[in-house]
């Protein structure tokens, strides 16, 4: 696979880690402060009360941060580099700047110009 180019309209963007989290439900996003989230921290408990995705019907995890409508009518995450939010794949912290998701169309961990 290679590297899509980064459009000249993109370049240059700054990339802040966020103090927020993300979460859906309804059809609405909301975004949660970090300081108030960390009470709500996911562990292995709780993962084996997770249903299957409703994205994909499959697996045991939470997905969808940023998932967006592919060219083939899915959804998953974009390959192509995009502002927004998403979770860098070197500290699992939350950012909003340049990034892309080279692991596949399932995996939410992004790439952004430090690596």
């Amino acid at each position: 696979m290679t590297t899509p180019a980064i459009p000249e309209a993109l370049k240059g963007t700054p990339k802040k880690k966020a103090d927020v989290v993300f979460a859906t439900e309804g059809g609405k996003t909301y975004a949660i402060p970090l300081s108030v989230a960390s009470q709500y921290e996911f562990t292995d408990e709780h993962a084996s009360l997770v249903t299957a995705d409703k994205l994909t019907g499959e697996g045991d995890e939470v997905q969808g941060h940023h998932a967006v409508a592919l060219a083939d009518g899915s959804f998953g995450y974009h390959a192509d580099w995009l502002v927004g939010y998403y979770v860098w794949h070197c500290d699992g912290c939350t950012y909003h700047g340049l990034h892309r998701h080279p692991f596949g169309w399932t995996n939410p961990l992004a790439v952004d110009c430090d690596g």
